[in-house]
């Protein structure tokens, strides 16, 4: 279940990496969700090069991609693809909060 603070989070994520207009603070998945999928939509018409940019450095799974890049008719492209990233964003979120790492000594600057 994720907190508000996580929403938080991940509303900055997707502010940073896939640069989502929308600044507010997202309250729910489904929330979260639309805002990501519109993004995805407006990628999709205008610069797929950029979304699939994204979707590399977003760590978002090649062969899921591909899958629904290729699948038939009656899926919902934008949306799965939307899901995807929300889902493997998620999965960072908790691997970053049950794996406490301390700083590297001699890294500062």
């Amino acid at each position: 279940m994720l907190t508000k603070s996580d929403f938080i989070a991940l509303g900055e994520i997707f502010g940073q990496e896939l640069s989502l207009a929308s600044k507010e603070e997202f309250k729910d998945h489904d929330q979260l969700l639309e805002a990501i999928e519109m993004r995805v939509g407006e990628l999709m018409e205008r610069d797929p090069a950029l979304l699939f940019s994204y979707l590399y450095r977003l760590d978002v799974s090649e062969r899921k991609v591909r899958n629904i890049l290729n699948a038939k008719e009656g899926i919902k492209t934008i949306t799965e693809l939307a899901k995807l990233i929300l889902d493997r964003q998620i999965k960072r979120l908790y691997t970053k909060k049950s794996i406490k790492q301390k700083p590297i000594e001699g890294w500062e600057w």
